[in-house]
């Protein structure tokens, strides 16, 4: 990994598989609630299955879709063990694919620079927050609670 490109594509896809099967418990729970008769109706109503999908499936996965896209926003932010795992202290493409928890953990662990590393890791906190809070604003627009 000494391309900054193959290194961040490398990071990327085993952060994507390893939230994989955690998404897919949530989602998979969120379809197993939503009752077969709602597709018995809008196929007696003439819907397709697309339109099954458009009407009925997303509308009732919205909640827990929001659920995933939160807490895998979340933790995309805390991301550090694969980096940490991947790519070695004196690697220079490590520069270019550095996150902000990595950089809180050189700071105060490597350099001993606790009063910068600290000030890290509220502009984790508070980006983190900013973050959620605008999802949150959106997540009234397309997820129906009720």
């Amino acid at each position: 990994m000494n391309t900054p490109g193959f290194a961040l594509a490398a990071v990327s896809v085993v952060g994507l598989w390893s939230t994989l099967g955690f998404s897919m418990i949530v989602l998979g729970a969120g379809l197993k609630n939503i009752p077969p008769e709602l597709y018995e109706a809008a196929e007696l109503d003439g819907a397709g299955r697309f339109r099954q999908f458009r009407s009925v499936t997303l509308p009732l996965l919205a909640p827990s879709l929001f659920f995933v896209t939160v807490v895998t926003t979340i933790a995309s932010f805390q991301l550090f063990d694969l980096l940490y795992a991947l790519l070695s202290n004196r690697n220079p493409v490590l520069r270019k694919t550095m996150s902000l928890v990595y950089y809180f953990y050189q700071a105060g662990f490597m350099n001993n620079d606790k009063g910068f590393a600290a000030a890290i890791a509220m502009v984790i906190f508070v980006l983190i927050g900013l973050v959620t809070l605008v999802q949150f604003r959106f997540q009234r627009r397309w997820v129906n609670h009720g």
